[in-house]
């Protein structure tokens, strides 16, 4: 137990939350909505989830109770605003809100898998699709056809299918295993421009998530350490423990954050008048979309170059294999 990461993903937990958003909204009651999740939902995974609750819920359970059971499966952040939730009378509201943080955060993963797919389809054009092409090109000029599938699937296996499963066993890896995760955002967070880019999206994501918590009761210092556990890495969410701390201590959450190098002297500024004005919901809303926007421009940055040097390097290719063709 514990060396797979059995967390629900940002998209997962969008889709999950908007259900219970609505299913509340409709008045219809806890042990019911857990009902009709095991019976109508198109996930198997949530079908699933919502087998293991129902009875903890038909156990007398609060929802938050019966979610916390569940271990690493829902992050501090969840459990805590659904116990808010509960608490207050407001679920519906929360499971919306909640929906919301994290479609932002699974739209920036989107966003970044957007702008590497235009550098990702021209190296699988060099790589793979114009040697099957010259292949296919060079035994039609010579009128041979005989071996082409077995040379044609030969260089498939070794050019794309071969690296594509070691990617894809590494990428399972990252995600699943923590301490794979956590190795590889430190390598990451060791190389310019990527470690600008992580910082920033996660910036972003811990700013949506003090956005949230503003709309609770819960004390300032638990609500950094719940934003905190978003940040994916202790390098990253060591700072905001010392803050948290200081901010127990008596200190004011714009003071305490001062020395919070992730976050520049705009963003103190910010925090510490929005902490003065009681507008921190608005700061830290502002701030998550700055950081969104700046990473965004980063990424842009990084791939402008690298797509014309691959488009470059493309032709270049092409030319040879017409030189060595000819």
């Amino acid at each position: 137990m514990g060396i797979i990461n059995p967390s629900l993903s940002s998209a997962r937990m969008a889709q999950l939350c908007g259900q219970l958003a609505t299913l509340t909204k409709a008045g219809i009651t806890p042990l019911r909505i857990f009902e009709l999740l095991v019976n109508d939902s198109p996930r198997r995974d949530i079908r699933a989830l919502a087998g293991r609750v129902r009875p903890r819920i038909e156990a007398g359970q609060p929802m938050a109770a019966a979610f916390r059971a569940e271990g690493k499966l829902f992050p501090m952040l969840f459990t805590g605003m659904v116990d808010l939730g509960e608490r207050t009378g407001n679920l519906p509201h929360t499971f919306a809100d909640l929906a919301e943080h994290y479609e932002h955060t699974a739209e920036t993963y989107r966003l970044l898998i957007r702008q590497i797919t235009y550098p990702l389809c021209i190296l699988f054009a060099m790589w793979v699709a114009i040697p099957i092409a010259v292949i296919i090109i060079s035994h039609a000029a010579t009128g041979g056809t005989e071996g082409l599938v077995l040379v044609v699937l030969s260089l498939l296996l070794r050019q794309a299918v071969i690296p594509l499963l070691v990617v894809a066993f590494f990428a399972a890896a990252i995600m699943r295993v923590p301490l794979f995760r956590r190795w590889w955002i430190t390598l990451v967070l060791a190389v310019w421009p990527f470690s600008r880019i992580y910082r920033r999206l996660s910036l972003a994501r811990f700013a949506r998530a003090m956005s949230l918590l503003q709309q609770t009761d819960i004390p300032p210092h638990h609500q950094l350490r719940a934003a905190a556990s978003t940040l994916g890495h202790p390098r990253l969410a060591k700072p905001f423990a010392k803050a948290a701390a200081r901010v127990k201590a008596g200190e004011d959450l714009g003071q305490a954050m001062r020395d919070v190098l992730l976050l520049d002297l705009h963003a103190h500024e910010y925090i510490a008048h929005g902490e003065t004005a009681g507008r921190l919901q608005e700061v830290f809303e502002s701030i998550a979309s700055d950081q969104t926007e700046a990473a965004r421009h980063a990424i842009t940055c990084l791939l402008y170059p690298l797509e014309g040097a691959l488009i470059v390097l493309l032709g270049i290719y092409i030319v040879l294999c017409n030189a060595v063709g000819g």
